[in-house]
């Protein structure tokens, strides 16, 4: 059902980060950085306790705040995506499958509770990109309760590729109601250019098929 892309030609693919916001070229997204949060590369020995192998290959960026330790990162993947030849039907299921699976693993460990929420896929993720999937996960780190929340989007690289991008949070119990209003705003900063890129693109297109 999918099919991985490569990066090819010489275009520059590498991502940029400043104090205020990240580019990520090759997966076409942009992120605004939050006042108050540091990009990190550091990766606390409790976090880990939450990524499996794939997750820390499609990492790209986490952020950091030291006053509230929150941690918020971003992994992707880009795909080729035909719905068309693809009911939605098949990748709901194919996530009921993956969550599942991912709740069997969390829930047969101890202190770990692992739970989901899948919502209908729809091709307006050309335009409109939307949550296809949350998960959240509980567990303990010595005394402080952690909660983990990974949020799913798939969003229109180009003409014709697909993006699969995941957002997370890790937080204290505590200041998890702090943490996840900046979550959502990053999330929303993502849409936002996702959106413009697409009406962009369409212009482009449109520009073309006049020239001919």
């Amino acid at each position: 059902m999918f099919a991985m892309i490569c990066a090819c030609g010489f275009r520059n693919w590498a991502p940029v980060v400043t104090e205020e916001e990240y580019v990520n070229p090759f997966y076409e997204f942009s992120v605004k950085i939050p006042e108050g949060w540091a990009h990190t590369q550091i990766i606390p020995e409790w976090f880990r306790k939450g990524l499996s192998h794939s997750d820390m290959e499609h990492l790209k960026i986490m952020f950091y705040n030291n006053r509230s330790n929150g941690i918020i990162g971003i992994k992707s993947d880009r795909y080729v995506l035909d719905w068309a030849y693809a009911p939605t039907s098949q990748f709901k299921k194919a996530w009921i499958e993956y969550c599942e699976s991912e709740k069997k693993k969390y829930n047969g460990i101890h202190g770990m509770v692992y739970s989901y929420n899948i919502n209908d896929p729809s091709p307006s993720y050309w335009y409109d990109p939307h949550v296809s999937f949350t998960e959240r996960l509980y567990y303990n780190n010595e005394d402080q309760k952690i909660i983990m929340e990974f949020r799913n989007l798939i969003y229109s690289c180009d003409n014709s590729e697909t993006c699969f991008i995941t957002f997370f949070i890790v937080s204290e119990s505590a200041f998890f109601n702090i943490n996840i209003v900046v979550y959502e705003k990053i999330i929303e900063s993502f849409k936002t250019f996702s959106q413009k890129k697409w009406r962009d693109r369409q212009k482009e297109n449109k520009l073309k098929e006049n020239q001919l």
